[in-house]
């Protein structure tokens, strides 16, 4: 029985041959696994091998061409070749984006270059050493030469000691003045020719706002200026044929009067006739008087000779002109402000023709003035840099604004009695001086005439002088 119960004896040797075989089954099939893996991925990294070999030297210089692997990969080879694509399209999405600005900035740089060589006004740009970069045709044409010869060499060198030394004192202007834009009326003397030139000098600042040089712009006014003197010297003749009309028609109306008086028997003139025939001769001599003052107001306009320039005080002048109309001011009720800065300075004048142009500007202003409820006249004096300033101000009707470019030419006048060289005489004598006028209205009503006349030397400020009001 309890043989029955018990399990039969074990055949161990046969059992150990079975597990063995399976075991080594398994273990060769393992083998031949890994050994088709490895076989496998040698195949792709002899293949990315060799694509990338040919990145390295593709057949079109600048050309990078994709890796094939034959087969997806989701392995790191396979990451490693999808990110080596990515990396090949971005590249050659910038190289494409950097050839098209490229090509956009060439096509540029010739537009703007033609520009520059085509432009009528010359052109000269200069770097931040001196060195000429470039010269365009109008600049060859204007001074006769050819620009090879003066390219990338220093100004300095080239230009004559007088020229240079009138560069020099443009550049110190700007430099002292701190502006980056100069102009200058200038008349050379280029191949026994006078030219009238603008000169505009513009300084380039880089991103950073450093100097980077300077560019000079050439404008040949000759011809333009030739024209506007014709057609002004026109306009004049037809403005004064104008005022010497009127008293000439005058002068001859009354010498037929008088002509008839004297042609009349004794007996027959009258009391009256008598008095008209006077009057009549008081007038030919008034006309002849305004003939002879618009003759010497014209001569004193076009006059070429140079005035004799005294240093004097400004403030004084003033005061002498506001003494001579003071009558004339306190029978209109004209009150007269005065803010004057006293001066120690040497300032060269000519009084008598300073005295001329202060009454010419007084009259305008008494005339402005008129149906004023409070006519008044504001004159002050202060200093601007090496300018004295000197404003008359006056609160009457002021410009038509369509007039103040007309304001100082020969014979413009909106006045009935006005003969329109006034304030030609006015701009005439501050330019004498070396001095600027220029007239504008007011923020409100009336006008303000400012002048600036140079100062000899730097002045010396004393104590303000207190406003006076007369």
């Amino acid at each position: 029985m309890l043989g029955g119960l018990c399990a039969p004896p074990r055949k161990e040797g046969l059992d150990d041959d079975v597990v063995g075989d399976r075991g080594r089954r398994r273990r060769t099939a393992d083998l031949d696994r890994i050994a088709i893996e490895a076989e496998q991925k040698a195949a792709v990294q002899h293949r990315l091998h060799r694509d990338l070999g040919k990145t390295v030297q593709p057949r079109n210089r600048g050309q990078i061409e994709h890796v094939d692997a034959g087969f997806e990969a989701d392995d790191e080879v396979g990451l490693l070749v999808k990110s080596f694509n990515s990396m090949t399209d971005d590249l050659h999405k910038s190289k494409m984006g950097l050839i098209e600005a490229n090509t956009s900035l060439e096509e540029r740089r010739k537009y703007m270059a033609a520009i520059l060589r085509n432009v009528s006004a010359g052109l000269i740009s200069i770097d931040r050493n001196g060195t000429i970069t470039t010269i365009n045709r109008a600049a060859e044409s204007m001074f006769g030469i050819d620009a090879s010869p003066y390219l990338f060499r220093n100004y300095r060198e080239l230009l004559h000691e007088d020229h240079l030394a009138l560069v020099d004192s443009f550049l110190q202007e700007m430099k002292e003045t701190r502006m980056r834009v100069l102009e200058k009326h200038l008349e050379l003397t280029l191949r026994d020719k006078v030219l009238t030139i603008l000169l505009t000098l513009t300084t380039i600042e880089d991103e950073e706002g450093k100097d980077s040089g300077i560019v000079v712009v050439f404008e040949d006014l000759t011809k333009l200026q030739m024209a506007e003197r014709a057609a002004a010297w026109r306009e004049v003749a037809r403005r004064m044929a104008h005022e010497i009309k009127n008293p000439l028609n005058s002068l001859q109306i009354h010498a037929q009067l008088i002509k008839k008086f004297l042609s009349m028997n004794r007996d027959a003139v009258t009391p009256e006739l008598h008095r008209r025939s006077i009057r009549s001769s008081e007038i030919i001599l008034e006309e002849i008087v305004r003939l002879s003052g618009i003759v010497n107001q014209f001569l004193m306009v076009i006059s070429p000779r140079k005035i004799d320039l005294q240093p004097g005080n400004i403030n004084q002048v003033i005061k002498k002109v506001l003494e001579l109309v003071s009558p004339i001011f306190d029978a209109a009720g004209i009150k007269v402000i005065t803010n004057l800065e006293p001066v120690e300075t040497e300032i060269l004048i000519n009084e008598q023709r300073l005295t001329q142009a202060f009454l010419n500007i007084l009259k305008n202003s008494e005339e402005a003035l008129a149906g004023a409820a409070e006519p008044e006249i504001r004159i002050a004096s202060r200093i601007e840099g090496k300018e004295l300033r000197i404003d008359f101000i006056d609160n009457g009707c002021g410009i038509p604004e369509k007039n103040l470019d007309k304001i100082f030419e020969p014979y413009f006048s909106t006045k009935f009695n006005g003969t329109g060289l006034g304030l030609t005489v006015v701009y005439r004598v501050i330019s004498e001086h070396g001095g600027s006028i220029n007239i504008k209205n007011g923020e409100k009503r009336g006008a303000i005439v400012s002048m600036h006349l140079p100062l000899t030397r730097l002045p010396i400020k004393l104590l303000a002088e207190k406003v006076v009001e007369s």
